[in-house]
């Protein structure tokens, strides 16, 4: 490629829903992908092109996806080229149909390990089960949780509890809608404070200093 060593699609707001080559779109709404390089490059004559019909505009290195008239899962194969910088990519959209939180109440568990749940309420209220034997961690509750079409996470709050000791623990959990399936992918995040030292781990899922790196699946026990 002239003057480019990687073109890929930004996840700024759609995070783990777009991978290298594979993007999740929920049906109903409009989206805006955009297509970064590196280096940084305005890719003024950018073309797409789909192989199922598909409703899109392309400006600069802004790819506009209107869903809104959409209501079922399809897979449409969009090519983006540029001759000026000689590259041709094509990505996977898997469209699937739009859902609330309501749509995907019930009770969630953690296949390997069954006492870790996740209580979704149709009006939002979320509790999570960590299953913590070591530290004996309640059972947190949030209420009025939304969900992000766009990147199919729930906006749960750090949780916070201190013990009889007085170790402070915080838990951040990390909860995607999987945008098909009725399950989860959980990273559940423990630290622990006490007397100006913290230790930290992951009670679900892997992770190191960068983030998260596998979640763990919770799957639909009960409506």
């Amino acid at each position: 490629m002239r003057g480019i060593s990687n073109v890929y699609l930004d996840d700024t707001f759609y995070h783990d829903q777009i991978s290298l080559y594979d993007v999740h779109l929920m049906a109903g709404r409009k989206h805006r992908l955009r297509l970064l390089a590196y280096p940084d490059r305005q890719i003024s004559d950018l073309v797409g092109e789909s192989d199922a019909p598909l409703s899109f505009s392309v400006v600069g290195n802004e790819i506009g996806i209107d869903l809104s008239s959409e209501t079922e899962k399809r897979l449409v194969m969009l090519t983006l080229s540029s001759r000026e910088y000689d590259f041709r990519e094509t990505y996977r959209l898997h469209i699937f149909p739009s859902f609330a939180i309501a749509d995907r109440a019930g009770v969630y568990v953690n296949p390997a390990r069954k006492r870790q749940r996740i209580v979704l309420g149709k009006d939002g209220h979320v509790l999570l089960d960590t299953d913590d034997m070591i530290d004996s961690l309640p059972v947190f509750q949030s209420e009025g949780v939304s969900l992000d079409p766009l990147s199919l996470k729930l906006s749960l709050p750090s949780f916070r509890h201190e013990d009889a000791d007085g170790t402070e623990f915080v838990l951040t959990s990390t909860v995607l809608f999987d945008p098909v399936d009725p399950e989860l992918h959980v990273a559940v995040h423990l630290e622990a404070y006490r007397d100006g030292l913290c230790d930290s781990a992951y009670l679900v899922g892997v992770g190191d200093e960068d983030g998260i790196v596998e979640y763990e699946r919770f799957v639909l026990a009960e409506v």
